[in-house]
């Protein structure tokens, strides 16, 4: 079937062929290939032909042959699009300069790097546009985005050259004629006659600053007043503003300011059917098929059903782009970042469920109690001025959150600055050698005294004028300001972490490609394998043994017979046969069998760095003297360094390759084959010849036991979850809190050798290596790097994309709040403030506790009354602490996820004592631990635990 017909129009469309937004015309489909005709350009696959078999002159061009409908939240209008002006952006418009003036809009230029930016800027007027609209805010917010958005348009301008130039002198006489001309009519000039860039950037500027109707009216004025010969000229869809496309322009605009690009998926643009079943077919033939089931692909409102899983094959998205450049005609391509999402689709992205760090999710419950929070104010008796208070406050806290969640990491951290809010050595409690004044960034700063001071201020004021009722919810709220300031404080402490961490796996990239006889190991635990028929029982599914499977990514820098310089993957599966626990004796075990197997297929390699996440299995101090003796037994390879991460949000190449396991498992099962033992699980990843580059040790474990060392080991000074960095010397270990920022605590040969290692029983029983080629991934140039810097990308894109990324940038020129730092650094900005952990308690009352061990018990001995967290979290909040703000603040889901996973007696101490539920360290460690076992190691502890109840009760 061709890939084309795979093409699915949403359900939402009543006629057939004619998009969503034209669904009330009868005819508005080509006979022959079922396009829209109404739409923009392209439309038919063969131009004209194919319009005049409709039997109507064509009227507009398409895109594509069908669309989804936006599902925008359904909120009152009055909530969606009015106040359109924000406190914080009108306050930077009073701080700075009211109009661009020419030496702005030179700096602009300069900055965006546009050749020749006085010839560029000669006929703008010296003193700036004057007058905008009657309503003054309206004026001051759009002369402030219209910095920012003039010269990205002028650059999307230089490079079209059936439009360029009409287009510019056009917006060039209206600015020379009258200088009093309104920018909203540049701007809608400018939507009206760009292309499709210029116009949704235009317009969405229009639509950040005005009402809808407002917006409509003043489209339909500048429509009417132009000549009939004009009118025919300007698409009809360029003239309209609906509901739709005005919630979709706001949402693009905030995309834009916060440095992304214009999406692809919603109403503002959209993408030819026809080319995306090109591009479909076009890597259908150049991928490798995976085995494993199908699933359905949805992109740009297209749904292609029964996609196969796809693998790159050893191809870069840039070979692989490369290569349809080749084949497909200009006309008939897709854009190079449609591309690489489909290239993504079609192979790692929506393989695997994205994983959430435990900062995100705490941050993200947070972001909804305070909302809720203020919504809730407004029930009170109080003035409309004060009530419409805290919807500033909520708008305020959004843009606090887009800021945390990407500005900051990416715009603001740094190794080392003078600012203390943005240095990561200080920070971490390093030695910092520049002297931090008492001043710092507004933005930064203005999250740490958000809660404590803005937000305190204003309850506090709401708590004079509530009754003594009211009094007693507004004191919980006050209560719940420090919790949430913790949370802030947390999150923000882990993106600076992570800074510092990635930073120090850069390095070690550049150490791989300084010699070949290096290799980076990526370990990680897989989520433990179920015995699984084809079909079977509820009651064979349940009081199941898992099995262990241990996965590496083992990652070396070499070079090809050509000469290019490329790194090689290759992933090697340990399946554990007879022990089921993931604790540090088993990963001591593996690293006897895991050098011998790089010895075994990789001779000349001398050196080994590890990479893990930070889980107790990894960061066992047990392993610094059991590894420093076992590089002395072998004298090659030996273990060098061992890099430790935060879980993040996301999923990497290790992840991907588990999900490919799981495919292959399936397909295995599928086909008739039991997986029952561990000997089974070899035999599925070797089924068909197993994965590319993949090689399977099967590892008998049957009598493996600690201790690993002939006395317990701990160090003094670094803390093992703390531990970023192990640095394995000739004679001495080095133990890094922070990579290249805190000061190693070493331990010392005289000490090493009072911790001599015991020996560990294991054999390996079988080994498969496919005969596939392994992943090559170029070592000079990734996909990021090829899409900034090909010097096959025209000035145009590169210029739009420079602008869009650069918003910060230009803000820092036009806001005085982020160019002078004039805030004072809050006191809990002390030195080392981010450092791991945090170890602040949070205490949940008894009466919650008492309730979730009520719960936990109906689960444990009905399987039909077992609740999930989210519902256990709203049944709780419903009955017990609805309007107690505090307690809801810390009853999170990973800690109800937490409880949950404990055992009775340990529950039953909890709620006696009325104690914390643990440290916030050891809460967010147990949780990531225990969610990786949650779909094997809750089916063995359930029998064990329905005993335990009755005895402990």
């Amino acid at each position: 079937m061709n890939a084309r017909s795979e093409a699915k129009r949403s359900p939402i469309s009543p006629k057939v062929g004619v998009c969503y937004e034209h669904r009330r015309f009868k005819r508005g489909a080509c006979k022959e290939c079922g396009v829209c005709i109404k739409c923009d350009s392209p439309s038919c696959l063969q131009g004209n032909r194919h319009n005049r078999a409709t039997g109507r002159p064509r009227q507009s061009q398409n895109k594509a042959s069908s669309s989804k409908q936006l599902n925008f939240p359904k909120t009152e209008a009055k909530k969606r699009y009015y106040p359109p002006l924000k406190s914080q952006s009108c306050k930077r418009v009073r701080e700075g300069e009211e109009h661009p003036k020419k030496p702005v809009l030179l700096e602009l230029l300069q900055l965006l790097s546009i050749p020749n930016p006085e010839t560029c800027a000669q006929r703008f007027p010296d003193n700036g546009f004057q007058q905008i609209e009657k309503d003054e805010l309206i004026r001051k917010r759009a002369t402030l985005f219209l910095k920012k958005i003039i010269n990205a348009v002028s650059l999307l301008l230089v490079e079209d050259e059936c439009q360029a130039q009409y287009l510019q002198d056009q917006l060039h006489e209206s600015c020379q004629s009258n200088k009093d001309e309104e920018i909203t009519n540049a701007l809608t000039k400018l939507s009206f006659y760009g292309n499709r860039e210029v116009s949704i950037i235009s317009q969405s500027v229009l639509a950040s600053s005005m009402k809808r109707l407002d917006t409509k009216n003043f489209l339909e004025k500048a429509f009417s007043v132009l000549p009939v010969e004009k009118q025919s000229e300007i698409n009809p869809i360029r003239r309209k503003m609906g509901k739709v496309k005005f919630a979709s322009l706001r949402k693009t605009y905030n995309l834009l300011l916060m440095g992304k690009k214009i999406p692809k998926h919603d109403y503002t643009f959209r993408i030819d059917g026809a080319k995306l079943s090109a591009l479909i077919s076009f890597l259908q033939s150049s991928l490798k098929v995976r085995p494993g089931y199908s699933r359905d692909i949805n992109l740009a409102g297209f749904l292609f059903k029964n996609m196969a899983f796809y693998g790159c094959g050893g191809k870069s998205v840039k070979t692989l782009y490369d290569e349809y450049v080749e084949v497909i005609d200009e006309c008939e391509r897709v854009g190079r970042d449609t591309f690489r999402d489909l290239v993504r689709l079609m192979t790692n992205r929506d393989e695997v469920k994205p994983g959430l760090s435990i900062y995100y999710i705490r941050i993200r419950d947070a972001i909804n109690e305070f909302v809720l929070m203020m919504k809730r104010l407004c029930v009170f008796q109080i003035p409309d001025q004060i009530k419409k208070k805290s919807i500033e406050l909520i708008d305020e806290w959004k843009d606090i959150q887009e800021f945390i969640m990407w500005s900051y990491s990416h715009n603001h951290l740094s190794i080392l600055s003078s600012d203390k809010s943005h240095c990561c050595t200080c920070g971490l409690g390093g030695e910092c050698s520049i002297n931090h004044g008492t001043k710092g960034c507004w933005k930064c700063i203005n999250v740490f005294i958000f809660f404590d001071k803005t937000v305190m201020e204003y309850l506090e004021q709401v708590k004079k004028l509530v009754t003594n009722e009211d009094q007693i919810e507004i004191e919980s709220m006050i209560s719940a300001l420090p919790k949430l300031t913790l949370i802030l404080q947390q999150y923000m402490a882990h993106q600076l972490r992570s800074r510092a961490q990635f930073n120090a796996i850069e390095e070690v990239v550049e150490w791989l490609k300084g010699d070949s006889s290096r290799i980076l190991v990526v370990i990680g635990h897989k989520q433990k394998v179920l015995p699984m028929k084809y079909c079977e029982g509820q009651i064979e599914y349940y009081r199941k043994k898992a099995m262990n499977v241990i996965g590496t990514n083992e990652i070396r820098w070499v070079v090809k017979d050509d000469g290019k310089m490329i790194f090689q993957h290759t992933f090697v599966n340990y399946v554990i046969k007879g022990y089921g626990r993931q604790d540090y004796i088993l990963t001591a075990a593996l690293l006897n069998e895991l050098k011998q197997s790089i010895i075994d297929r990789r001779s000349c390699i001398k050196e080994i760095c590890f990479q893990s996440n930070n889980a107790s299995c990894f960061v066992s101090q047990e392993l610094i003297p059991y590894i420093y003796h076992l590089n002395k037994e072998t004298s090659t390879p030996i273990v060098c360094k061992w890099l430790f991460t935060e879980v993040q949000t996301g999923r990497d190449h290790l992840d991907t390759h588990f999900s490919h396991i799981d495919a292959m498992l399936k397909s295995y099962v599928e086909d008739g084959i039991d997986v029952q033992v561990e000997e089974d699980i070899v035999k599925a990843l070797s089924y068909r010849g197993g994965i590319a580059g993949t090689t399977v040790h099967l590892i008998d474990c049957t009598d493996l036991k600690g201790p690993i060392l002939e006395k317990s080991f701990k160090t003094t000074q670094v803390d093992s979850h703390e531990t970023h960095e192990i640095v394995w010397y000739k004679e001495s270990v080095g133990i890094i809190a922070s990579s290249g920022i805190t000061t190693p605590e070493v331990i010392g040969y005289n000490q090493l050798m009072n911790y001599p290692r015991r020996a560990i029983q294991t054999s390996n029983l079988y080994d498969f290596t496919s005969l596939k080629p392994d992943i090559f991934v170029d070592a000079n140039i990734s996909w990021k790097h090829s899409v900034n810097h090909d010097e096959r990308v025209t000035p145009r894109s590169l210029a739009y994309r420079f602008a869009v990324d650069n918003a910060v940038a230009i803000e820092v020129i036009h806001s005085s709040n982020l160019s002078i730092r004039n805030q004072t650094i809050p006191p809990i900005m002390t030195k080392a403030w981010a450092k791991y952990p945090a170890n602040v308690s949070e205490i949940m009352s008894h009466d919650v506790l008492c309730k979730l061990r009520m719960l936990y018990q109906y689960g444990r001995s009905d399987k039909n009354r077992k609740m999930s967290a989210d519902r256990t979290r709203q049944i709780i909040i419903d009955e017990i602490i609805t309007y107690r703000w505090d307690d809801r603040v810390v009853l999170t889901i990973p800690r109800i996820k937490a409880f949950f996973q404990m055992k009775p007696e340990k529950q039953k101490n909890i709620m006696s004592a009325h104690v914390t539920l643990e440290t916030m360290h050891d809460f967010d460690r147990l949780v990531l631990e225990n969610e990786e076992l949650v779909l094997q190691d809750e089916r063995e502890i359930l029998a064990d635990s329905l005993l335990d109840i009755d005895s402990h009760d």
